[in-house]
């Protein structure tokens, strides 16, 4: 009997030593509080930048290939018709300034570069001619163009008018590059494009699928905090929607426009650098707006947080009270002033629907006409 006890005692101490073990054993991470982190956050608008920039770059290049005939033409013709295109520019651009006597703005756009410009035209009668001095144009290719501008006037009456001028331009190019300017950097995007014309696709095959399932993810993070499923939301919910955008478009427009008027005078390594910034930053301002604009969806009644609910509680209110105010006053009145008030509201009203169906233009013939029978 003794031996029984015994027994049942030590099997009781065993199952209460594995119980105790089990409470103390750790209970397993929830997801949310593996992914509803800071630091995951971080990494996945991080992510969703490099692969937006990479996405965005592999479709402008692929556009660019396709655009200039890179799977039916070999290297040399690509340059050939792409400098064509942009000597022509450059001799166009710079016409003007020409027929003006404006040598000094020709010198200056030619200056440092890789390119000399020589004009050829008649100006009021006289055969006019002018050339730059910056490359060895022997050794140069040769583009030859008919040029025209207009140069605005005036007459002997002081009526302005506007005068076409036509000439020759020839540019040569130093095909040596020494020179950072547009035809160095349309050389460079050749010769590095022209390698991945193949590659490119697989780039954007990878980067597309990949930006487009990293914005859903940070859609899905956005508002989520650690050990919870609820929505979070801070002082940062209470700005107002438009002004978020209205921010965020300006900066977006900001960005854009360095990234092109870098590129557009490319005189220095801006031209490369610009764009590239501007790419990051654009993308970063999108992720960002985009989960902030997430999570106030996610918030029950985001729209109170926006300043045409703002505006329209407020017109509310007033009409409200303005209308309480106008009932006291009205009802207080005697009866000739409220036969009047209300034949000149309905009169009003009147005019207001003629404004709105026929045009302002002939309000004022319809004013006068109402006024004149009462």
């Amino acid at each position: 009997m003794s031996d029984n006890l015994n027994e049942d005692n030590n099997i009781q101490d065993v199952n209460d030593v594995e119980n105790n073990n089990a409470t103390n054993e750790k209970k397993p991470r929830k997801i949310s509080d593996v992914f509803y982190n800071l630091p995951v956050k971080i990494i996945a608008v991080l992510m969703f930048i490099v692969m937006s920039v990479t996405a965005i770059a592999s479709i402008c290049g692929a556009t660019f290939m396709v655009s200039e005939h890179y799977y039916s033409k070999n290297r040399p013709e690509i340059r050939n018709d792409i400098f064509e295109r942009t000597a022509y520019r450059e001799a166009s651009d710079n016409f003007n300034a020409f027929i003006r006597g404006d040598i000094d703005y020709i010198n200056s756009r030619t200056y440092g570069g890789n390119i000399d410009i020589e004009y050829f035209a008649d100006i009021d009668g006289v055969a006019t001619k002018y050339v730059t001095n910056n490359i060895d144009k022997e050794k140069a290719t040769l583009f030859e163009f008919e040029v025209y501008t207009y140069i605005r006037n005036q007459d002997e009456d002081e009526n302005w008018i506007y005068e076409e001028y036509k000439g020759t331009a020839k540019v040569y190019l130093d095909e040596s590059f020494a020179n950072f300017d547009t035809f160095y950097l349309y050389n460079e995007v050749i010769e590095v494009t022209y390698d991945m014309k193949v590659s490119i696709w697989i780039i954007l095959g990878i980067s597309v699928p990949l930006t487009i399932a990293l914005f859903v993810a940070m859609m899905m993070l956005a508002g989520r905090k650690r050990r919870t499923n609820k929505v979070i939301s801070n002082w940062f919910n209470k700005v107002p929607l438009e002004i978020l955008i209205a921010a965020a478009a300006f900066a977006v427009y900001m960005f854009f426009q360095m990234a092109v008027e870098a590129f557009r005078y490319a005189d220095s390594s801006h031209a490369i650098f610009m764009p590239i910034v501007s790419a990051i930053f654009i993308s970063a301002i999108f992720a960002l707006f985009s989960m902030e604009f997430a999570k106030r969806m996610k918030i029950s009644r985001w729209w109170k947080s926006t300043l045409v609910y703002y505006i329209l509680i407020v017109s509310i209110k007033f009409g409200k009270w303005a209308g309480k105010g106008f009932l006291i006053l009205f009802t207080a009145m005697p009866l000739i002033w409220k036969t009047v008030t209300v034949y000149w509201g309905l009169s009003f009203i009147y005019l207001f629907i003629l404004a709105i169906s026929d045009g302002l233009h002939y309000f004022s013939y319809f004013v006068v006409l109402w006024l004149l029978p009462n």
